[in-house]
């Protein structure tokens, strides 16, 4: 994959339809999980049913597998050198920047639940120092973690979506290490293979199978997308056309569904990064008025913190309140609770502290030749 040959800019309505996706697939896990807590257990129950985040963590790999490879190809193609170690900076960035203090929170919480209802607290496995490293270091269900860290380490406490964010922090450094040093042949090869193949095993255990069944695969179907859009193969479709085909890949992922019941499903997924790359194309003329435009950016603004604290948040308060508020009252509270302390905590580091963050190690750390 040449990284640098033809870059396309997404228009502002493409970029705000990613926005959007984004922001609703973090509302999709929130209110999953909320049906779940009260009550509605999907496809864990005996008739079954459709859990719908299971379904948004797949776009939410989708997407990380577009847009990845659009930023890495823009930022090799720019006037500035661009090497790996930008690229770890900018990723670090990215997912520390939201995921410490969300860690941090879950370790508080987590500490006075289960001070205040022990017989309660059910995270007894993933509560401690050891797991607190495990996860600092994204290495939830890693394997060797327990070696290295002396027992399993799985995610934290309450916060059971963590384990989610080892795997993409792993695919990000993975890809990374492969286009920006391994095939420039960029330092020393040897150790470039020394390093990859470490990289390579967790990647390599979630292509297919495993938690999420084949998450890899599902990141790599979402840089096909971008292949598929950056070659300008959709030119020639206009929008009926364009809106019968994603129709067309729906109904075929509609009727995928009904045959296997998983939303963690290959087809399933090659199905929906088709619908993603036709909503891409088709959106790429759309003007949205600023109000709606500032709406969904502001969904999107908060998204990754309200992915990774409401799991906690719905927990204290099925804990605390199930028995004295009525499951309706409950879910609501637990939707409306879990957005406005995701909103406090997200307009400071997901839009502050990620800036400050990134223009500091820049400066310290960014490179000055095409080295890596």
């Amino acid at each position: 994959m040449d990284l640098t040959n033809g870059n396309p800019r997404l228009t502002e309505g493409s970029s705000l339809f990613l926005d959007l996706l984004r922001g609703l697939s973090a509302q999709a896990v929130l209110v999953g999980h909320a049906l779940y807590f009260n009550g509605y257990h999907g496809a864990a129950s005996p008739t079954g049913g459709y859990v719908m985040q299971n379904h948004a963590v797949l776009i939410f790999f989708l997407l990380s597998g577009f847009l990845i490879p659009y930023s890495t190809a823009h930022k090799l193609s720019g006037t500035r050198p661009y090497g790996f170690r930008d690229y770890f900076i900018d990723r670090f960035v990215r997912i520390y920047a939201g995921f410490l203090p969300a860690l941090l929170f879950v370790v508080v919480v987590d500490t006075c639940l289960r001070a205040a209802w022990p017989a309660e607290y059910i995270y007894e496995i993933g509560y401690g120092i050891r797991a607190f490293l495990g996860n600092l270091l994204l290495l939830q269900d890693v394997p060797g973690a327990n070696y290295l860290l002396g027992g399993r380490v799985t995610s934290f406490g309450s916060a059971q979506v963590f384990w989610t964010l080892a795997v993409e922090w792993w695919i990000y450094v993975f890809f990374g290490w492969t286009f920006l040093r391994l095939l420039p042949r960029r330092g020393n090869a040897w150790l470039n293979l020394l390093i990859y193949f470490p990289l390579l095993v967790v990647p390599a255990l979630h292509l297919w199978g495993g938690p999420g069944n084949g998450l890899m695969m599902t990141w790599l179907l979402g840089s096909l997308t971008w292949i598929v859009w950056r070659s300008g193969l959709l030119r020639s479709l206009n929008g009926g056309h364009s809106l019968l085909l994603g129709a067309s890949f729906a109904a075929t992922g509609l009727v995928r569904y009904l045959k296997v019941g998983a939303e963690y499903d290959p087809i399933m997924a090659f199905c929906t990064a088709g619908v993603l790359l036709l909503g891409i194309h088709c959106c790429s003329t759309t003007k949205f008025p600023a109000r709606s435009a500032r709406a969904v950016r502001f969904l999107a603004a908060f998204s990754y913190t309200l992915y990774l604290t409401h799991y906690t948040i719905l927990e204290v308060l099925r804990t605390a309140f199930a028995e004295v508020i009525s499951p309706p009252l409950l879910l609501l509270t637990g939707l409306v609770v879990s957005n406005v302390i995701a909103i406090a905590i997200a307009l400071y580091t997901e839009v502050t502290l990620t800036a400050q963050l990134k223009s500091a190690l820049r400066s310290r750390f960014a490179s000055t030749t095409q080295v890596g």
